[in-house]
C-alpha cells in the first residue's frame, strides 16, 4: 500500500517515462525501487524481471493496478498521477489494501488456474501453520493434464502467489533449502475471507534532525507524507522512513509551487521537535537562490543601419515594444507582440523582412 502511494507521489512529482514497449526506463525503475519498502529477506524471484513488460514483478503489479484504477494518466511521454489517484491516497490503508488485493484476485490470479487453486489451499490453512510450497505444488499437480504445466508450476506459484501475497502482507515465508515455507498472516486471513481489516490512527508528526534528515513513521498521515515527498527525498523506507532535506529537494518543492514560507510552516507545524536552527538557515539559503536565474522567451530585433536603429529607439510608438538593448543596433522585443511590431514597422515604411530569421541564417 505504502509503495503504491510512493509510486503515485513519484509520478506526480517527476513523471514516469516509459519505452515504446510500455516498460519503465531502467534508471526510473532503480529510483522507484530505492524508495520502496522491501523485506530484508525475499523470495528468490521477488525482483525478477517480468518478460512481458520488462519491469520487476512487484513494480509491474503496482503499475498495472494504477492503470486499471485510472490512478495514473499519460501526459506527453510520461505517466503522471491523475485526480483519481490523488483522491485514492486519501483512503484508509485498509481500503487501499483491499483494492489492491481485489485487483490481484480478479485480474491476475483469476487468469492462472494453478494460482486460484493454491489460493484456495492457503485460504483453509490455520493461521499459525507453515506449509511448504512444494506441498502445494504436489496437490495442484494432481489436476495437471500435461507435464509442461507441472514443470513450470513451482516457479509460477513462487512468482504469482508467494511474491504478490508477501508484498501485500498476506503471508510470511522462510527459505528451507531449495524450498519455501509460507504462513498466512492475520491480514492475509482477513483478505482471504473477506473480513474487515482493522484501521489504525494516522500520525500527524515527524522529527526533523540537525543533520537535515526527517524521520517519519510509516503511519504518517497521507496528506503529510504527500507534501513531505515534495520537499524532501526519501532515502530509506521502512517502519520508520528516512527523508533528506537538501538543496535539490527544496528546489523540487519550490518549482512544484510551494513557497519558502509554506515549507517552513509545514515543517514547524508537524515536527515534534521543531526545526533545528541550522536546518532552517540551510532551507532559507537554498530557497534564496530560487529564481535568481531565469530564461525569457523573447525575440531579437536587429537593424543593419545604426541611424535606423536610433530612430526606432526614440520612436514613441515603436519604442514601447523594446524590452532591452544588447547593442546600438540590437534590441530585445516581446515574442508575444512581434506581429504587432512587424505591422507597425511596415506602416511606418521601415520595410522589415516579412519572415523571422533563424540563428545562423545569412542575410544578403
Amino acid at each position: 500500500v505504502r509503495d503504491t502511494f510512493t509510486f503515485l507521489c513519484f509520478a506526480s512529482q517527476y513523471g514516469i517515462r516509459q519505452t515504446q514497449q510500455d516498460s519503465i526506463y531502467k534508471h526510473t525503475q532503480k529510483r522507484l525501487l530505492r524508495r520502496f519498502e522491501v523485506p530484508n529477506d525475499t523470495p528468490k524471484v521477488y525482483d525478477r524481471i517480468n518478460p512481458a513488460v520488462e519491469n520487476p514483478d512487484r513494480l509491474a503489479l503496482i503499475l498495472h493496478f494504477c492503470r486499471h484504477q485510472k490512478l495514473i494518466r499519460r501526459q506527453d511521454s510520461d505517466l503522471v498521477c491523475s485526480e483519481a489517484g490523488k483522491e485514492w491516497i486519501q483512503k484508509t490503508d485498509s481500503d487501499k489494501l483491499l483494492d489492491i488485493y481485489t485487483y490481484w484476485l480478479e485480474h491476475s490470479a483469476s487468469k492462472d488456474p494453478s494460482v486460484l487453486i493454491a489460493q484456495s489451499i492457503v485460504r483453509i490453512l490455520p493461521q499459525e501453520q507453515w506449509v511448504l510450497l512444494a506441498s502445494i505444488q504436489e496437490q495442484i499437480s494432481k489436476f495437471a493434464v500435461g507435464t509442461t504445466w507441472t514443470q513450470t508450476l513451482y516457479s509460477q506459484l513462487e512468482r504469482s502467489l508467494v511474491n504478490h501475497l508477501t508484498y501485500m502482507g498476506g503471508i510470511t515465508f522462510a527459505h528451507l533449502g531449495d524450498d519455501v515455507a509460507i504462513r498466512v498472516t492475520d491480514i492475509g486471513q482477513r483478505l482471504l475471507y473477506g473480513e474487515p481489516i482493522e484501521s489504525y490512527e494516522f500520525e500527524a508528526s515527524f522529527i526533523v534532525q540537525p543533520n537535515h534528515e526527517v524521520l517519519a513513521s510509516s503511519y504518517l498521515a497521507p496528506e503529510l507524507r504527500w507534501k513531505l515527498n515534495y520537499i524532501a527525498e526519501l532515502h530509506q523506507a521502512d517502519q520508520m522512513s528516512t527523508y533528506k532535506l537538501s538543496a535539490e529537494s527544496i528546489y523540487n518543492g519550490l518549482r512544484s509551487g510551494f513557497s519558502l514560507d509554506e515549507i517552513l510552516l509545514f515543517l514547524k507545524a508537524h515536527s515534534k521537535t521543531g526545526i533545528p536552527q541550522n536546518v532552517e538557515v540551510s532551507i532559507k539559503d537554498w530557497a534564496e537562490r530560487y529564481g535568481q536565474i531565469y530564461l525569457m522567451d523573447v525575440m531579437l530585433l536587429r537593424c543593419k543601419n545604426a541611424h535606423i536603429a536610433q530612430e526606432i529607439r526614440t520612436s514613441k510608438q515603436i519604442g514601447k515594444y523594446i524590452l532591452g538593448e544588447i547593442s546600438p543596433t540590437d534590441f530585445v522585443v516581446s515574442r508575444q507582440h512581434s506581429q504587432e511590431l512587424l505591422t507597425l514597422l511596415e506602416k511606418q515604411n521601415y520595410m522589415p523582412l516579412p519572415e523571422i530569421i533563424t540563428l545562423g541564417t545569412s542575410i544578403s
